[in-house]
């Protein structure tokens, strides 16, 4: 959660440096005497017709890019919701972010501990298949065993602690270095 919010801000203060850059960009190839009078050297870009035209467009294609991140911030897509059961008496949904913290921490607590890299989930009516890659210490490990392991405490916690049925669980491992 920490660093989405911290590309969101990133992504922002980008945003406004070049919608900045490029509104001064704009202004200079209109008024070229503006900006002429602060730098000898642009003076002969900006004398030419046509590279005044072709430094406006490109400014004018940035300045509209530029408000992609105020766009996503205001019209972004809310966080994704599984709806797991429905009936007259109400309904059980679950947010993404929630089970992305419950296999994370299923992997904290195994032997050795893994890193969960990718999460893909799909729902297939009732049910959740998972996809992903699994970062953790090879070495003395036996993947089949520990997947298998992984993919019972995770099948196990849905069903017993949430209700959930799990469909596929597609798991990839990939080597990280031992932690000490």
């Amino acid at each position: 959660m920490m660093m989405r919010f911290l590309f969101a801000l990133i992504g922002l203060l980008f945003d406004i440096v070049i919608l900045g850059l490029s509104g001064f960009a704009i202004y200079s190839s209109v008024n070229p005497d503006f900006f002429a009078s602060m730098s000898g050297q642009a003076s002969e870009y900006l004398s030419d017709q046509q590279m005044r035209i072709q430094i406006g467009a490109v400014a004018g294609i940035l300045f509209i890019l530029s408000f992609r991140g105020l766009f996503l911030l205001l019209f972004g897509r809310p966080e994704k919701v599984y709806s797991i059961r429905r009936a007259e008496s109400g309904s059980l949904s679950v947010s993404r972010t929630t089970l992305e913290k419950i296999v994370t921490q299923i992997a904290s607590k195994q032997t050795p501990q893994a890193v969960v890299g990718n999460l893909s989930i799909k729902q297939a009516g009732s049910a959740l298949n998972l996809n992903m890659s699994l970062k953790l210490d090879l070495s003395g490990c036996n993947i089949g065993e520990y997947t298998e392991g992984f993919e019972k405490d995770v099948r196990a916690y849905f069903k017993n602690s949430l209700g959930i049925e799990l469909g596929r669980v597609d798991i990839k491992a990939e080597t990280a270095p031992a932690q000490g």
